[in-house]
């Protein structure tokens, strides 16, 4: 059985929401919300989808991710897209490398 196509990471972008708390953009193709992601070693705690990917359906071309994300930047991130049927086999992203920081002020 073939594993369900892997995410395509190339790009991430750092930013606050209107409360101040950290958000990260993950960008890429074939992004899928429910997908184990992965920051450094950190997991976000919330992941919001964004832009449909018209390629790919279900999956999107941007994933804004929030709740510990600074503990894992800068850092790799990597995404596994859940499999194509229960059970199946899984396929992890590449890493991407992203340098962004979390200022302390």
């Amino acid at each position: 059985m073939d594993p369900a196509p892997p995410a395509l990471v190339n790009g991430c972008k750092l930013d606050r929401n209107d409360a101040g708390a950290f958000i990260l953009d993950v960008f890429g193709k074939n992004l899928k919300p429910e997908a184990d992601i992965k920051v450094g070693p950190i997991t976000p705690k919330k992941v919001k989808a964004r832009e449909p990917d018209p390629s790919f359906p279900g999956a999107f071309l941007r994933l804004t991710l929030k709740g510990g994300i600074c503990g894992g930047l800068p850092g790799s991130i990597v995404i596994t897209n859940p499999p194509a049927v229960p059970g199946g086999p899984t396929t992890p992203s590449q890493p991407f490398a992203c340098t962004e920081r979390c200022s302390t002020n």
